[in-house]
């Protein structure tokens, strides 16, 4: 008896049997919540999240069928990502810059890859050309998505197997469909704004006049605005680089006020007994009452 569980896409994990099921295999999939039937491609299709993927080898086990301390061939006891690899690959990865989202993203496609192709160890540039040019074909990704996989691939076998794949012009690349950007007017924009209300009303006047994005801006602290130089501070944004935007002088009496209502919020949670806020780059080990002063709250604080 064989199950057998691969990616399908960003969403579903598909489970096949390819020397047939009983009713107790079938039924093991059958208890997984939101499980989709493929009858196109003969396959169940069940939520790609390590809740259901744990149930789902909970139930399996449960059968009866398989024993876990059956004997595996050589070529198939490589883990799925060994845990040295992903320790380095996580290490390199952090050691660039690269934000934690990423992280997990190219973890996602590397353990994807090994998958496909059984953990095989003498993997190289075929199975890469093979796997970016399924998902075009056959999984129709978007073009940034196959671009995404690809950058994990390279970084994988660049930094954590030390080879440089550089044949990879046989790849079918996902075709980007041009398509005319919707753009509000400024009424629109106007309108939107002014259903807002509040902080939320005013973080938004803030990513309308100087381009900040929503996590930027909801990462501002007091110190980043300054009044004197006309200017805001955006701290670790993309790519991890810091820059300065305009301070739109019609939002300057709002930020005041904002800013002391913060103070407030700051005075009161103090005389609480709380008042911290997480501090950058360590900088609570350099500085240990930093994390209570003013200056380094949150321009827009939550509950």
């Amino acid at each position: 008896m064989k199950i057998e569980i691969k990616p399908y896409d960003d969403s579903f994990v598909a489970v096949s049997f390819p020397e047939g099921f009983n009713t107790d295999l079938l039924n093991s999939v059958r208890k997984i919540p939101k499980r989709i039937w493929n009858n196109d491609e003969k396959i169940w299709l069940v939520p790609n999240t390590q809740e259901t993927l744990d149930q789902l080898k909970m139930n399996v086990y449960n059968t009866g069928l398989f024993n876990v301390n059956d004997e595996i061939p050589d070529e198939e006891q490589t883990p799925l990502l060994p845990e040295d690899s992903t320790r380095r690959m996580l290490e390199i990865l952090k050691a660039k810059n690269y934000s934690q989202k990423t992280c997990e993203v190219y973890k996602k496609w590397v353990e994807a890859f090994l998958l496909k192709y059984n953990h095989r160890n003498n993997l190289g540039q075929k199975e890469i050309n093979d796997f970016l040019t399924e998902l075009a074909v056959k999984k129709h990704v978007s073009p940034s998505t196959q671009n995404q996989a690809l950058a994990s691939l390279l970084f994988y076998f660049r930094f954590v197997k030390n080879e440089n794949p550089v044949e990879l012009a046989s790849v079918i690349h996902a075709k980007k469909k041009e398509r005319i950007p919707v753009v509000f007017s400024r009424q629109e924009v106007v309108s939107v704004i002014n259903n807002l209300i509040g902080s939320k009303k005013l973080a938004a006047e803030l990513m309308y006049g100087t381009g900040m994005r929503l996590n930027e801006v909801l990462a501002l602290r007091i110190l980043d605005v300054n009044f004197d130089m006309n200017e805001i501070i955006v701290r670790h944004g993309k790519g991890d680089k810091d820059r300065h935007v305009m301070l739109p002088q019609k939002l300057v009496p709002k930020i005041k006020e904002q800013i002391e209502a913060v103070r407030k919020i700051h005075q009161k949670d103090l005389e609480d007994g709380w008042g911290k806020v997480a501090m950058p780059n360590q900088l609570d080990k350099k500085y240990p009452t930093a994390a209570k002063e003013f200056k380094w709250q949150w321009l827009f604080p939550q509950a």
